[in-house]
């Protein structure tokens, strides 16, 4: 089923290929001063004409387009619909008004939806309207049903099957089966007039319409209007409450030949059974009281309870989903005041960002604690361990630099890459650290290290022998993923966004691992080497002044 709302209006638009995009000027950084010979040099690099981005389109779409009483929400379809099938809602982020009364909370939605306008980033925000929508009542008047001998289940019967339809048989065509259904018109079932005329069949001795002679045009309206005369009070009354003008002409006798509507006559009892009525019908409007009402053009539950949306749609170009959140919250609370009995939810992507944080909260810490456990495990040693750990914020640092460079703000998909990183960065640093141990270790074990400069010529050894390793697996990495930032095509955002972090942070990491890793190690093995040397350094020997007497 599709849970799209009522007042909702899709347009597809289906793209050009990418080489038929216009492009359009960008001024850089020397376009207003170098001559126009250099320029041929350095459009390669920084080219002044650039095609059109899917987030530029968006945003000019979203400017071009707006119209008052409309806000737009610009995203694939594909993405919108799995939003609303596990949200709810068709937006990135939307709010959840839970209450009791559909007029409170529709009051509560308006409300929100003009303090959301002010938070920036905000694209357009629309609060689900609770009511507004036509409806056509229909209640039975008991008393005049029960004037006709009817209940209530009939009079709603007779409106089922003229209004909605009735199936009276199935069609077969080969395994396929179809049901068909038979219903009024819809000119006769279209406005509130027209349905005052269904009529409803009464209950009344059986009698026979004589459609003689000087009434050629009454019996047709007779028959159309379901009267038949009798003899009892009851069909009396049924025959006057429909006016029927049309009975007037006719006259009706027990067993008697009837002259058929095209004026055709036969005494056959075939066709006095074919034309016989069964009773009179009254038209619904006597019956019941049919009116137009306004009311909620859907109602919505969730767990019991009245809920009503709120849907904002923001420019992740411009903001992060996260901090939009966080501002909009701290905006709410400080000017919405709820009554007893309502509450608001936030969901929408962001409550998948949310309940990845609230798990991240733990699994991080967690993650880490082993890391440092099978650092240690495998170093046999602290400094070591600690030397590894600290190519992570190195490798953090590269990554936020190039996130920031290329304007992506965080998300899920960024999270992954810093997590990537993360591994890759202490991977690097375990390769040098377990190098340079082995490399002062043979120092060590044939007395080459005596005093502390010795260590430097063990740790150049032991680095510059992973140079080239690191130097490929960096770089094999780092091209493997680069297509990736330039990647335009289905599923680019993601990618783009889980491949800067490894990207940026690898280089940073290499870096570090090549320059400031070795560096760190020779200070503390440095440092052992002093204090290793003070301790076995031989005590001085001190000399006591001998005093002679003379005498």
């Amino acid at each position: 089923t599709d849970p799209a709302q009522l007042d909702m209006i899709e347009s597809v638009i289906t793209l050009r290929p990418r080489g038929e995009w216009p492009t359009r000027f960008v001024p850089r950084w020397y376009s207003s001063w170098a001559p126009d010979w250099t320029k041929g040099a350095l459009r390669p690099l920084w080219p002044e004409q650039q095609t059109r981005t899917l987030t530029s389109l968006s945003r000019d779409l979203d400017a071009a387009l707006r119209m008052p009483g409309y806000q737009m929400a610009i995203a694939p379809p594909i993405r919108t619909r799995i939003d609303m099938l596990s949200t709810g809602v068709r937006t990135p982020v939307g709010i959840k008004v839970f209450g009791d009364d559909l007029k409170v909370i529709e009051q509560i939605s308006v409300e929100l939806e003009g303090m959301l306008r002010q938070v920036p980033g905000t694209r357009s925000t629309f609060a689900e309207r609770q009511t507004g929508r036509e409806y056509i009542d229909i209640i039975p008047d008991r008393d005049a049903i029960a004037r006709y001998g009817l209940t209530v289940r009939d009079v709603q019967d007779v409106v089922e099957a003229a209004v909605g339809g009735m199936p009276v048989s199935v069609a077969i065509a080969g395994r396929a089966r179809f049901s068909i259904n038979v219903r009024y018109a819809a000119d006769q079932r279209s406005d509130p007039e027209a349905l005052r005329r269904i009529l409803v069949p009464v209950q009344s001795t059986g009698s026979v319409i004589d459609f003689g002679s000087g009434n050629s045009g009454s019996g047709a309206s007779a028959q159309s209007a379901g009267v038949a005369g009798s003899s009892d009070g009851a069909a009396g009354a049924g025959m006057g409450s429909m006016g029927g003008g049309g009975a007037a002409g006719s006259r009706t006798t027990a067993g008697a030949t009837a002259a058929p509507p095209m004026g055709g006559a036969s005494s056959d009892q075939e066709f006095l059974d074919r034309w016989r009525q069964p009773g009179a019908s009254v038209p619904l409007g006597q019956l019941a009281n049919v009116r137009v009402t306004t009311g909620p053009p859907m109602i919505k539950d969730e767990n019991g309870i009245l809920v009503g949306y709120v849907f904002a749609d923001i420019d992740q170009n411009v903001r992060d989903l996260g901090g939009w959140v966080s501002d909009a919250k701290a905006l709410v609370a400080s000017r919405l005041t709820l009554p007893t009995g309502y509450r608001v939810q936030w969901t929408g992507q962001y409550e998948f960002l949310a309940a990845m944080e609230s798990r991240l909260r733990y699994v991080i810490p967690l993650t880490l604690a082993l890391v440092v456990v099978l650092l240690f495990l495998a170093l046999r040693g602290w400094p070591q361990t600690l030397l590894v750990l600290a190519s992570l914020p190195f490798a953090i640092a590269g990554s936020v630099w190039l996130l920031t460079f290329m304007k992506y703000n965080l998300s899920t998909a960024v999270w992954v890459g810093l997590i990537a990183v993360a591994g890759v960065a202490a991977e690097t640093g375990i390769v040098m650290v377990v190098y340079l141990d082995e490399s002062f270790t043979r120092y060590m074990r044939e007395g080459r290290i005596t005093k502390p400069e010795h260590v430097d010529a063990a740790v150049v050894e032991g680095a510059a022998s992973r140079v080239r390793p690191l130097i490929m697996t960096v770089a094999t990495t780092v091209l493997g993923l680069l297509p990736l930032l330039w990647e335009s095509g289905v599923g680019a955002d993601v990618s783009a966004r889980t491949a800067a972090p490894v990207v940026g942070g690898l280089w940073a990491s290499m870096v570090l691992t090549l320059l400031v890793l070795p560096a760190a190690y020779t200070i503390w093995r440095r440092h052992q080497v002093r204090v290793a040397s003070a301790r076995t350094a031989p005590a001085p020997q001190l000399t006591m002044p001998i005093l002679a007497d003379v005498t």
